[in-house]
């Protein structure tokens, strides 16, 4: 049974038009670049590894899109999420919901590099 002075159970939200804002930066990120290879290649790169295409323009467009650009885009992502994640571990661990770096010492570890510099 519930006591009246328990707080209520947390819930999360979301910021309406994050996910929209998450799905248009993942496809600039596969968009844009100094080659000239545009968001419009995606398919035929993708559908040429499947059949195997031997066509120069083909694999070139494979090679930007599906070796460079597409693992960056997700690492992106994943280093976005353990940032998020990280942040979240701190909050709770300090129970302080602007927690930061700075809680946890860094000036100090930048004093200590001092000293050592001395």
């Amino acid at each position: 049974m519930a006591s009246a002075l328990e707080p209520p159970p947390p819930t999360v939200t979301r910021p309406p038009g994050s996910v929209a804002v998450l799905v248009i930066a993942l496809f600039l990120s596969l968009s844009v670049g100094a080659t000239g290879v545009t968001l419009s290649s995606l398919p035929r790169a993708a559908w040429g590894a499947i059949q195997g295409s031997t066509d120069p323009v083909v694999a070139r467009e494979q090679l930007i899109l599906l070796g460079i650009r597409l693992p960056r885009t997700i690492l992106g992502l994943f280093v976005g999420a353990a940032l998020g994640v990280a942040g979240t571990m701190m909050q709770g661990l300090f129970r302080n919901p602007l927690a930061d770096p700075g809680i946890v010492a860094r000036r100090a570890s930048r004093a200590g590099r001092d000293r050592a510099r001395a």
